[in-house]
């Protein structure tokens, strides 16, 4: 389609004002069409239907694949070959969330929290052990006489480890051992046996059992000497992933937003979060959460932006007073991030500053809603943030309405 008139609408639309007072360069409104920055009208991007499904609730991309919850499948979609596959079963109803970090997609629905890194669906997170077995101490060992600390983990197939309760502490005496009964690991995967000398805050790994799939019996294992020349235990009172409604990811990081809380996982570790200090609480529930990798901003009460959320000392100020739309936060080519609000498109600034900029909020007053999503098309050698909107539809009151004043003549 040619430009339906050049070098006018460089302003966009402008519901603030009157429809007689528009001011130049602007439209009052547009309906299936965009002006770009060189002033021009082009119709809009159009569509082409490329995945027929039965009960589609969600998409989530890694690179150029796709992943549909269809119903109770999980449906990989290939657009470069038009490719299908079903990678397996998933709850059938209820959320499908997720982010990419480190080029894998960790992702949830209702009840299971997976992970998908372009060729393969696995668990995302490890069993915790929340219970240390309960030692049998004998005698005929080499062990020396004091108070031990003794810890199990569990590894997956991968080699990946997950957290464990407070370690147990067992009394032992002069020439003791142990004999430990160690649970069945995941399917296979390894349980591990840690153990610490008298009075130390260092456990050493002692022995693994590997797991024979479903059903496996507990282990027996027994602890005559202690090395010391082996891997230590860093998975101590840490724990697999919570299940939340919002995920995104920030830096090394991955912040799940669950009620008034955002849980981060461990840095460099997604299958892993700290339940004394792995969180930041809220005053009202987060509906929104994104990153521009420097700064994670929180959706609210009201808009919040943090910094440092890895370090000890995180700091956190107020952006805007008021939230986000729930689902409309969305990553731009250039890294930084936005989201809609209930006075117009809220841009970070993208220096570092951590700052949002409500970028048409003199000029355009969105539809009022309760949530929505959003994404960036790129088209016609213009980028677009688009938002759709859901549920409870109402009108802005910051937008101008045109009346018509005048007498009623009754017949």
């Amino acid at each position: 389609m040619r430009p339906l008139i050049q070098n006018q609408w460089t302003g966009g639309v402008d519901n603030l004002t009157p429809a007689d007072r528009v001011p130049k360069g602007f439209v009052r409104r547009a309906v299936n069409i965009d002006a770009t920055p060189g002033g021009e009208l082009h119709l809009r991007s159009g569509y082409e239907q490329v995945y027929a499904g039965n009960a589609v609730r969600g998409v989530l991309a890694l690179g150029d694949k796709l992943l549909i919850a269809d119903g109770p499948e999980l449906i990989e979609f290939d657009p470069q070959t038009q490719g299908v596959r079903v990678l397996r079963t998933i709850a059938g109803a209820g959320q499908f969330i997720g982010a990419v970090l480190n080029n894998t997609l960790y992702f949830q629905t209702a009840n299971e929290s997976l992970e998908y890194d372009g060729r393969r669906v696995r668990a995302w997170g490890v069993p915790d052990v929340l219970a240390q077995p309960l030692p049998a101490v004998t005698t005929g060992g080499a062990l020396r006489a004091g108070i031990y600390r003794l810890a199990v983990t569990f590894s997956d197939a991968d080699g990946r480890e997950g957290g464990t309760d407070t370690p147990l502490l067992v009394t032992v005496p002069e020439g003791g051992a142990l004999d430990v009964e160690l649970p069945a690991p995941p399917e296979g995967g390894r349980v591990n046996l840690y153990l610490g000398y008298p009075n130390s805050q260092t456990l050493y790994l002692q022995g693994q059992g590997q797991g024979q799939g479903q059903g496996s019996a507990a282990m027996p294992l027994r602890v005559t000497s202690l090395r010391d020349d082996t891997r230590t235990l860093t998975t101590a009172r840490l724990r697999a992933p919570v299940i939340g409604s919002v995920i995104c990811a920030h830096g090394s990081q991955l912040a799940i937003a669950q009620g008034r809380v955002v849980w981060l996982t461990a840095p460099m570790r997604p299958h892993l979060l700290d339940p004394l200090r792995g969180f930041l609480q809220f005053p009202a529930e987060v509906g929104e959460l994104m990153s521009d990798q420097t700064t994670l901003y929180v959706s609210s009460d009201v808009s919040y932006s943090l910094s440092d959320v890895a370090g000890d000392t995180p700091s956190q100020r107020e952006i805007l007073n008021f939230p986000a739309l729930r689902g409309s936060a969305v990553i731009l080519p250039d890294e930084r991030c936005a989201w809609m609000t209930r006075y117009g498109q809220a841009v970070s600034v993208g220096d570092g500053s951590g700052g949002l900029q409500l970028v048409n909020r003199q000029h355009y007053a969105p539809d009022l809603t309760a949530q929505g999503a959003a994404g960036v098309i790129e088209h016609n050698g213009n980028q677009l943030i688009v938002t759709t909107t859901r549920g409870p539809q109402g009108a802005n009151q910051l937008a101008a309405t045109d009346f018509f004043i005048g007498e009623v003549v009754r017949p």
